[in-house]
């Protein structure tokens, strides 16, 4: 993130999208939280499959039970028996 940084200043960039799966999207939003004026033109986005899988978890929670999770093993997004671990 540092070397991002530099190179924004270097490059006269005004900000910079930094993209990651969750782990590490976790990662960058804490550090910029720790060093907010030095990373502040940094904008953190989670990764499209990890955005996907949190909006299909959020749905998951809120439906539970109602069928929701033989439509995504049709669908074939989750294998069978493997719905609680996935999600």
């Amino acid at each position: 993130m540092v070397k991002l940084v530099e190179a924004m200043r270097k490059k006269n960039i005004p900000f910079s999208f930094l993209v990651g799966d969750l782990p590490t999207y976790k990662t960058i939003v804490q550090l910029k939280a720790e060093n907010s004026e030095m990373y502040k033109d940094l904008i953190p986005i989670l990764g499209a499959f990890h955005q996907q899988m949190s909006y299909i978890y959020a749905i998951y929670k809120r439906f539970k039970g109602s069928g929701m999770a033989d439509t995504l093993v049709t669908a074939g997004v989750i294998m069978e028996g493997s719905v609680e671990q996935a999600l």
